[in-house]
């Protein structure tokens, strides 16, 4: 009988053989933990990301996806010291895995310890020279532990490297106005304001503008 209905509308049972097919596969995918997790993640679900990815590490103990959604939702939530635990237990399995290195380094700023931040992402760069995140979280970091020139380097190869966000020129100009460079960060900002839309330039641009008026 189906050697019949082939014969006779062969293209029609060829379609519907296909979406059966696509079908199961979409619920095979749907039952996949991780995808789910994944679903999560990308949903805004970060504690149920994180504890879902934890319960899984025991189906999947070294699963590199799993340990992504779990460090990166800890990040989202502000569980520094957990999101470090779970990352430096990643990197164990991964070593110089540079998403996992440069999420230690993210938290580290995150708690104010610079210069383990500072480590991290330098060895971040070793492995992948042309992330210019790496070298904007970097310079960063340089930043606040006041290494001002390092940072004016590190944050002109961030913005070299195309990290599109008005961050790398906030810090870049803040360096060079804290190495007494004014023009030079006024002239940063400008530039800057005229791609970003935000106050943090502006203000501290009339910052370093009142102080040159003088």
């Amino acid at each position: 009988m189906t050697s019949k209905i082939f014969k006779k509308f062969p293209i029609i049972f060829l379609l519907l053989l296909f979406i059966f097919i696509l079908s199961n596969l979409s619920d095979l995918k749907a039952q996949d933990p991780v995808v789910t997790l994944a679903n999560l993640y990308n949903q805004g679900k970060y504690q149920d990301a994180a504890d879902l990815g934890i319960n899984l590490l025991t189906s999947y103990p070294e699963n590199k996806e799993v340990y992504t959604y779990i460090t990166l939702s800890l990040f989202k939530l502000g569980e520094y010291q957990k999101c470090l635990t779970y990352t430096k237990e990643a990197l164990g399995i991964f070593p110089n895995d540079v998403q996992f290195l440069k999420l230690i380094g993210r938290v580290y700023n995150e708690i104010g310890q610079y210069n383990l931040a500072i480590t991290y992402f330098e060895r971040c760069l070793v492995y992948n020279p042309s992330d210019g995140w790496s070298y904007y979280y970097y310079g960063k970091a340089l930043f606040f532990s006041t290494s001002y020139y390092k940072a004016i380097s590190a944050l002109n190869a961030a913005i070299y490297l195309g990290v599109d966000q008005y961050y790398p020129h906030y810090y870049l100009a803040y360096s060079l106005y804290k190495v007494s460079e004014k023009n030079k960060a006024l002239s940063v900002l400008e530039k800057a304001m005229k791609k970003y839309n935000t106050n943090r330039l502006i203000e501290l641009y009339n910052l370093i503008k009142s102080e040159t008026n003088h």
